[in-house]
Parts: C-alpha cells; structure tokens; sequence
C-alpha cells in the first residue's frame, strides 16, 4: 500500500523530469551513506550516482496502481 501511493505524485512527470529531481537530490543520497552505511538493516540500497553514471537515460517507472 505505501508503494502505490508513493506513485502518485510522480505520475504527472515526464522522465526528462524526474532524471532533474534524481540528479538534484544525488549529492543528498551520496552523503546518507556517511551515517546509513551500506549494507544497513532497512534495507536501503546504495544511491544512484549521475557522475557513475553519466549516460544513464532510464529510470525505472514504478508500477501504477491498480
């Protein structure tokens, strides 16, 4: 349940857009590892790093709810 309403507010956006919001908060996701080392008990995964990955053009759409 808290996946499918997570989808909501990214529903409106095209891709161009929400690669914007990814690489503007990447510097925020690369400095959590500093206090949520990876790997971590709640299972958060390691950031996505535009500078790794510079020629990254998908990001994965969530699955709509149904």
């Amino acid at each position: 349940m808290t996946n499918r309403l997570a989808v909501g507010p990214w529903r409106g956006l095209n891709d161009d857009e929400i690669a914007g919001i990814a690489r503007t908060l990447a510097p925020i996701a690369r400095a959590c590892p500093t206090v949520f080392p990876f790997p971590n008990p709640i299972g958060m995964p390691r950031p996505w790093d535009p500078d790794l990955d510079p020629t990254a053009s998908f990001i994965p759409k969530s699955p709509r709810a149904s």
